[in-house]
């Protein structure tokens, strides 16, 4: 994204997109979706993670990410997932037509830090000590995106990343 501020992120998420194929915007949804998109998420079930830090969460399935949640702010919660699809869409067509990826990616957005460090204690025992360094916000690795709530915009700009 070229941008990373509030006023930008707001514009976007307001522009009604069209489809490739039609050439016409999709009928308008609900369930948080941004604007003109249908509704993204097809499943949520119950997380439990597997550090005993923070609350549980929640497992969202969208048409590409399994995004596993912990995050207590509800309008985060609810703009993420669609948010995730519409970067990806966006990366897929900006320059030139790329395939979806074949798997679901795998993303987690802790509540917190402390949650996020032990996470990563956990998933990368021999080199967490160079992700916990990390001033702010998540890193990817080996195909999984770690995050963790920095702030609604800001969350939300480390997640296209």
């Amino acid at each position: 994204m070229a941008s990373c501020n509030e006023d930008a992120l707001v514009k976007r998420s307001l522009v009604n997109p069209t489809d490739k194929a039609t050439g016409r915007a999709p009928a308008q949804s609900s369930a948080g979706a941004v604007a003109g998109y249908p509704p993204l998420v097809r499943s949520i079930e119950p997380w439990d993670p597997p550090v005993d830090v923070g609350p549980d969460g929640q497992l969202l399935t969208t048409p590409h990410y399994r995004l596993y949640s912990t995050l207590e702010d509800g309008w985060l919660s609810e703009k993420i997932p669609a948010f995730l699809e519409t970067a990806l869409l966006h990366y897929r067509s900006a320059i030139t037509d790329l395939p979806a990826p074949g798997e679901p990616l795998e993303t987690y957005v802790l509540g917190e830090r402390r949650q996020w460090q032990a996470f990563t204690r956990m998933i990368l025992p021999g080199e967490s000590g160079l992700y916990l360094s990390l001033g702010k916000g998540g890193y990817t690795t080996e195909g999984l995106a770690v995050l963790y709530d920095i702030g609604r915009w800001d969350t939300l700009c480390i997640t296209a990343h």
